[in-house]
C-alpha cells in the first residue's frame, strides 16, 4: 500500500534512511557525513515541507519504501528554457524488500501524480557506485541526461 508520509512515520523512516545513507557512506566517504542525528533532523525537514512529494510502501504492516520529491522551478536564462522539474531526492526500498517491484511501484505511483501538474520531467541523481540503482532507473525508461565527471586530487 502506498500513502503520504506523515509526521509520526518519523523514527521507521529514519531507519530507512539510514539503510540507504550507509550504502553511500560505505562508498564515498571523502563526500558524506552524518548519523542518526542529521538523517532525522532531514527527514523533519521533508515532513514539515509543503511542497514536496512525500509517499511510502506499506507492507507487512512495516514502511519497507520510500521516495521523497521536491519541485524545482528553474526560470531559464539566456541559454535554457524555463522548467518546472520533479526531483527525486531519495527512493529506498528497504533491503529485504527489494526485487519485488516497490521502487517500481512508487515511482509510477509519483509519475501517476505528476502528470496533471504541469511538470516538464523527473530527474534525479545517481552516484557511479551504486550499479543496482542505474539498472533500475534503466527498467523505468529513465534516460542518462548529463554526466558529473571528477578527479580526486591528493
Amino acid at each position: 500500500m502506498i500513502r503520504e508520509a506523515i509526521k509520526s512515520d518519523l523514527e521507521d523512516l529514519c531507519n530507512l534512511m539510514l539503510e540507504g545513507h550507509n550504502l553511500h557512506l560505505e562508498n564515498r566517504e571523502d563526500i558524506f557525513k552524518g548519523g542518526s542525528n542529521e538523517i532525522k533532523d532531514y527527514v523533519k525537514s521533508i515532513l514539515e515541507n509543503n511542497l514536496a512529494y512525500k509517499f511510502v510502501y506499506v507492507k507487512d504492516s512495516k514502511i519497507v519504501g520510500l521516495i521523497f520529491t521536491s519541485i524545482k522551478h528553474n526560470l531559464g536564462d539566456n541559454l535554457t528554457k524555463e522548467r518546472k522539474v520533479a526531483f527525486i531526492e531519495y527512493i529506498i526500498v528497504s533491503e529485504n524488500y527489494k526485487r519485488q517491484k516497490i521502487g517500481t511501484k512508487l515511482y509510477k505511483y509519483l509519475s501517476k501524480i505528476l502528470k496533471n501538474q504541469n511538470i516538464n520531467a523527473i530527474e534525479l541523481c545517481v552516484w557511479g557506485f551504486n550499479k543496482d540503482a542505474i539498472k533500475f532507473y534503466e527498467s523505468l525508461g529513465m534516460n542518462i541526461k548529463n554526466m558529473r565527471f571528477e578527479e580526486i586530487i591528493k
